[in-house]
């Protein structure tokens, strides 16, 4: 897949039996645009129809999780987040300030000094892009806080209707090399507000659920973490199936620049979340928000602005960006959940011992009982005898 130019030049031949060696191609052609075809290599129908099932199939799955984690969210914690908005403040300078200066950067170094201009251009739209909402998933995974991850993930989808046009308007003209003087990168708003609405409205549904049907929602909180895992295995497995004819298109340059964007994302938020002394649920929420982009909106982006197969190209990075960021998070997850058992286990073993240490006092005050001399127990004086006596 990708676009080059082949020189050649036609001869006539009435016999081809009578043809001789002359007819063929001289080494050297004068640069004579007459002599040169463009050959464009776009992905067949099939994959094609391949991808529609898997967003669909994707969306599908999305849609459920966002109902589940709904009935997680605490209404009363949001609102108190929305009130003093220092932590979603701390969110959105790491995703709209700190993430396009990082993918422009990255992008010139890595990918620009090898001439991969497309490659680029599809590394700092990844970089530009509002947060995905596999946050959120990841976010309860490692038992951050889940209620400013959600909360921050639709003030950056909101925010890109603004954001995104603005940063691809300042730094996204150096990426357009080899293009056309009068192209434009066309921002698809409307598909931006359908995906804040497919966020929003399963979260209403999942909320509403916990409040009129509390049962219902006791019951989707124990299936809901379990469901999100395999959605993440789904998403991660079947859409590098999808994705395969990318994978031989991911040079060494796309495989660093893919992975140094959320990579780097991930020790940024962390390391502002620190700073600014945030309590470790949050700095799990900003960090993981800030590191995994919206790579779906990134697509739509270079699909909206170029034809086949630039948007294909364009869109490697998104896929390796959106199949590798789970890498250090399932490590991350790994280790949470060892710890989080070792603690379980320790906790338990405390209690165990601190029974075993009450039991002998215990038993020491019974044995002190038993030792004690048995002494009948005075009989009351006849008031007849007494009589008698007298």
């Amino acid at each position: 897949m990708g676009k080059t130019g082949l020189r050649m030049r036609l001869v006539r031949a009435e016999n081809w039996d009578d043809v001789d060696e002359s007819w063929k191609v001289p080494e050297k052609l004068d640069d004579n645009q007459k002599n040169l075809l463009d050959v464009w290599v776009k992905r067949s129908l099939d994959s094609e129809r391949w991808t529609h099932i898997f967003v669909a199939s994707v969306v599908i799955l999305i849609t459920v999780a966002n109902i589940l984690m709904g009935c997680e969210l605490d209404m009363n914690v949001v609102y108190s987040t929305v009130k003093r908005p220092i932590a979603p403040a701390i969110g959105f300078a790491t995703q709209f300030v700190v993430m396009p200066l990082l993918a422009y950067g990255i992008a010139k170094t890595v990918l620009v000094s090898r001439g991969l201009f497309s490659l680029a251009l599809g590394l700092f739209i990844t970089g530009c892009s509002p947060g995905g909402g596999a946050s959120n998933f990841w976010t309860l995974l490692l038992d951050g806080n889940v209620n400013l991850s959600v909360t921050m993930t639709f003030i950056s989808t909101l925010a890109s209707l603004v954001m995104m046009p603005l940063w691809i308007s300042l730094l996204g003209k150096d990426f357009l090399q080899g293009f056309s003087t009068d192209f434009k990168i066309q921002i698809p708003y409307a598909k931006i507000t359908r995906s804040l609405v497919a966020l929003v409205v399963p979260l209403l549904i999942g909320i509403a659920i916990k409040k009129w049907k509390p049962e219902w929602a006791a019951k989707a909180r124990k299936v809901m973490r379990p469901f999100i895992i395999f959605v993440l295995i789904f998403v991660v497995v079947f859409g590098a199936i999808t994705n395969l004819y990318m994978f031989k298109m991911m040079t060494v340059p796309a495989l660093l620049g893919g992975l140094l964007l959320p990579w780097c994302g991930f020790m940024f938020g962390c390391f502002v979340s620190i700073i600014t002394r945030r309590a470790p649920p949050d700095v799990t929420a900003i960090a993981i928000e800030t590191g995994i982009q919206n790579t779906g909106i990134a697509i739509l982006v270079l699909k909206a602005s170029f034809t086949q197969p630039d948007a294909d190209i364009g869109a490697v990075i998104p896929v390796i960006a959106a199949c590798f960021t789970p890498g250090p998070l399932l490590l991350g997850a790994a280790v949470h959940l060892v710890l989080k058992r070792l603690k379980k286990r320790t906790e338990s073993l405390k209690e165990v011992l601190a029974d075993a240490d009450q039991k002998p006092d215990e038993m020491l005050s019974s044995m002190s009982l038993l030792q004690q001399p048995d002494v009948e127990p005075e009989k009351p004086v006849d008031p007849a005898a007494i009589a008698s006596i007298a």
